[in-house]
């Protein structure tokens, strides 16, 4: 039975893996994992070894489980970066793991595993959009904050989208300073130091009160600093210290937590519940559980038919797909200056892209560019979150504002026999106008044609349809370039015919060197 629900946790594990490798947001998920086990480890009694169990509960709640298990794998080929899909793994380990316990003991033996998986669903990542959401909610609130505490020391600051504009720059208030960090990491050391200390709901309340208080003010105090160290010694000063005050922020935060704990248990003397006891506690008796034979022998041969049956499914849906033109993308190539910009991590959680760059440069004869790509792999993150990262979505947050949607225009690039599609925007930015392009480029033709932007894709009945058609994501780059206009661009009919002439230096065969 441990190798069959160790074989369910695996996969729950392996599917949120990525989310814990690829976004920083969540990077705490790869210590919450062991502290969870940890925990159960420390309230299970030696005791709990013993006995033969009843298993009509495990067969009657497990086996519907363990089937779910086929669709839900085959569902995540197709969908790798569903958060929804981190849910229903979790729940769906977490339910045969729950039947499993109360089959040997009941109640009593079940409430083992209630604060550590509670515990351990801490490191799941929030549906996409709570999370964006509660992150711009951040991010507004403590511009505003930062704006109004540097007009205070005499500061001339204007609020634009999430920039604070300085006399002498512009500083961004991005995911990383938001404190949607530092907000869900105090919640998991509240909730751990809570338990490890076993206080009373009470005092773990006031813990994660003051938790949430102390990352708030802590990530304050931090944006307001970087954005003085900006409008004093400059924008590089400021990213010389951005991520070694970030790692002193997490640092105070945990000690301030610390002291917390100790002023309730030694100062105010609050009430606790049992001490640790060394001589029945810290065991991993619970793995010596009893089991059904045959209830294991079926999940471990069920989760191996859905993992071989997946691979086979979408390798026989994919065989025949044409290939499209492979292509690099090099910003630098043919540049006379050249910049590259930071991505944020908020843009790097969403879309789950092998590689990207994102940079401004001058062209030979003077224009100004900006642009950003991203490349998928294979089977990797879904290029479907473009339907929902719009340029009219993310460069509203930097201060653009849209003036127009353009119909889709075709830009004749010289690798390809065919003209391409764009997307066209037309932004306002600091009284400056401003013309984006962006076009999805996959590396095979589902259709034998370019796609375009994907529209609906990003729904869930968009997600299942790509399930049953066996189409997982087939490689793609997404190309975004736009240009100002200027004394060469005057409207939106020159800036076409500069965006062409400009990709036609900067997108090159795969194989092609600069």
């Amino acid at each position: 039975m441990l190798l069959a629900v160790g074989g369910c946790w695996a996969l729950a594990i392996w599917q949120v893996q990525t989310e814990w490798s690829l976004n920083p947001q969540y990077a705490y998920g790869w210590i919450t994992a062991p502290l969870a086990l940890f925990l159960l480890w420390r309230d299970c009694r030696v005791e709990l070894s013993h006995g033969t169990g009843n298993y009509r509960i495990l067969w009657i709640v497990g086996l519907p489980v363990v089937l779910s298990f086929f669709p839900l794998w085959l569902i995540r080929g197709a969908n790798p970066d569903w958060r929804l899909i981190n849910w229903l793994f979790f729940c769906a380990s977490s339910a045969i793991t729950l039947a499993w316990f109360y089959s040997c003991g009941g109640w009593a033996r079940v409430r083992l595993l209630v604060f550590p998986m509670l515990f351990l669903f801490t490191a799941i990542p929030w549906l996409l959009a709570w999370d964006l959401s509660f992150s711009q909610l951040l991010q507004e609130y403590v511009s505003l904050i930062v704006k109004d505490m540097l007009l205070l020391i005499g500061r001339d600051a204007e609020l634009e989208g999430h920039l604070i504009r300085l006399a002498t720059c512009t500083v961004g208030v991005d995911e990383a300073c938001s404190g949607i960090r530092g907000l869900q990491s105090s919640i998991v050391v509240a909730l751990f130091l809570g338990h490890f200390f076993r206080l009373r709901i009470i005092s773990r309340l006031i813990l994660l009160l003051a938790g949430f208080a102390s990352a708030f003010f802590l990530n304050l105090v931090r944006a307001a600093f970087l954005a003085f160290l900006s409008a004093e010694k400059g924008t590089d000063m400021a990213a010389t210290w951005h991520d070694p005050i970030g790692i002193a922020e997490s640092i105070g935060a945990f000690l301030l937590l610390i002291l917390l704990v100790l002023i309730l248990c030694k100062v105010f003397k609050v009430e606790r519940m049992d001490a640790f006891d060394d001589n029945i506690e810290g065991s991993f008796a619970f793995l010596r559980q009893p089991y059904p034979l045959k209830f294991a022998w079926l999940t471990c041969g069920w989760l191996l038919f859905t993992l071989f049956f997946s691979i086979f499914w979408y390798w026989h849906n994919e065989k025949n797909i044409p290939e499209n033109t492979p292509i690099k993308v090099d910003f630098q190539q043919s540049s006379r200056f050249y910049e590259q910009k930071r991505i944020s991590d908020a843009i790097r959680a969403q879309l789950h892209y092998n590689d990207a760059a994102s940079a401004i440069w001058k062209s030979k004869n003077g224009i100004d560019f900006l642009g950003f790509y991203c490349q998928w792999t294979q089977g990797s993150g879904s290029p479907l979150a473009l339907a929902v990262h719009t340029p009219e979505v993310c460069l509203q947050l930097r201060g653009y504002r849209l003036v127009k949607k353009h119909t889709e225009v075709a830009i004749k690039i010289p690798i390809m026999a065919e003209p391409v599609p764009f997307e066209a925007y037309t932004f306002n930015y600091q009284e400056k106008t401003v013309h984006i392009f962006r076009c999805y480029w996959p590396n095979r033709l589902l259709d034998g044609k370019f796609p375009g932007f994907p529209k609906q894709g990003y729904s869930t009945n968009g997600r299942l349809r790509a399930t049953l058609k066996g189409f997982r994501n087939p490689g793609a780059t997404m190309i975004a370039i736009g240009l100002f206009e200027g004394p060469f661009i005057r409207n939106f009919n020159f800036a076409v015919q500069a965006i062409q002439h400009e990709l036609s230096n900067k997108i090159l065969p795969a194989d092609k060197s600069p």
